[in-house]
């Protein structure tokens, strides 16, 4: 799915001349530079939005792994970035081993932290995680702008880390094997959501009502031997029981339909749903010199769907 490095590299830069460009220049630290994560088009008119998260117990830089101590307790400093000339609210939400987390900040413990953060402003503030266990552990943290607009590129923005407690091991996972279709017709990176099987994008449901969303199918395209685990996520609330194993093994190249099953139970009168695929999890992507590996470690997201 959409790995691509020149792409990020171009992201990249987009966000640090945006910053530099702007009267209020900040003087950001290395480190930080290398943890955001910004995202938007070369338009004009894009999107200038960054999201960090950096901590003294990153191996590198880059801050994608992170060593400590079981005595110690992952407090790391977020980053949310606005260049923009108007104000964007933002939801921030955190995952442990594909669970979503309480965290503490400000003395209070928050499952989602919403900030507001006016034009051409930034904010940092620090979270502290719960006690963790010995070994190693997935961290995703999400910031989900607050928007009519449903674009996924416009929406959402992630950071991805490893954490080792004391001493590293692989995670065992029990995955399930799902038979892909031979066929190329759905695009690379693209994920959607349809009321039955698919044949083309052109099936991709965007506004679902309470009774037509209990039983639908999420779509994307995939090669040979990825691994990946599912994430739903109704109002930013994970929802577990939407499909049976959300870690799925994937053997052959093709289309991928995977069933999901929304709990009635869960409804409000408005909802906001979207799917997030993540690739190869707990897989690290740097070894312990701090040198990334050619793994594919991506977070990719549906565009947001609307249930009434």
């Amino acid at each position: 799915m959409k790995s691509n490095c020149l792409y990020k590299i171009i992201l990249y830069f987009l966000l640090i001349i945006s910053l530099t460009a702007c009267n209020n220049v900040r003087q950001e630290t290395q480190e930080t530079k290398e943890a955001l994560t910004p995202f938007g088009h070369s338009s004009e008119d894009s999107l200038k939005i960054g999201f960090g998260v950096t901590s003294d117990k990153a191996i590198s830089n880059k801050n994608f792994t992170f060593s400590m101590k079981s005595s110690e307790i992952f407090s790391p400093e977020i980053t949310l970035i606005n260049d923009n000339p108007d104000g964007n609210d933002f939801s921030l939400i955190f995952l442990l081993d594909y669970k979503q987390i309480p965290i503490i900040t400000n003395k209070e413990k928050k499952l989602i932290v919403e900030k507001n953060l006016k034009p051409v402003s930034e904010e940092k503030f620090q979270i502290s995680l719960p006690e963790l266990t010995v070994g190693r552990h997935d961290f995703l943290a999400l910031a989900i702008r607050n928007s009519e607009d449903i674009n996924s590129d416009n929406i959402y923005m992630y950071r991805r880390g490893t954490i080792i407690v004391d001493q590293d091991k692989d995670v065992e996972i029990s995955s399930s094997n799902l038979d892909s279709e031979k066929s190329t017709n759905l695009p690379e990176g693209v994920i959607f959501a349809s009321k039955e099987l698919p044949e083309t994008i052109n099936d991709s449901v965007i506004n679902f009502t309470k009774d037509d969303v209990q039983n639908l199918y999420l779509n994307f395209h995939s090669v040979a031997n990825r691994n990946y685990v599912i994430l739903t996520f109704l109002n930013n609330n994970l929802i577990n029981e939407s499909i049976a194993n959300p870690y799925i093994s994937i053997l052959e190249s093709g289309n991928n339909h995977v069933p999901v099953t929304m709990p009635k139970r869960s409804l409000a009168s408005y909802n906001e749903l979207f799917f997030a695929i993540v690739e190869n999890p707990y897989d690290r992507v740097e070894d312990d010199n701090g040198s990334l590996k050619t793994i594919p470690w991506d977070v990719n997201f549906s565009d947001k769907i609307i249930i009434k």
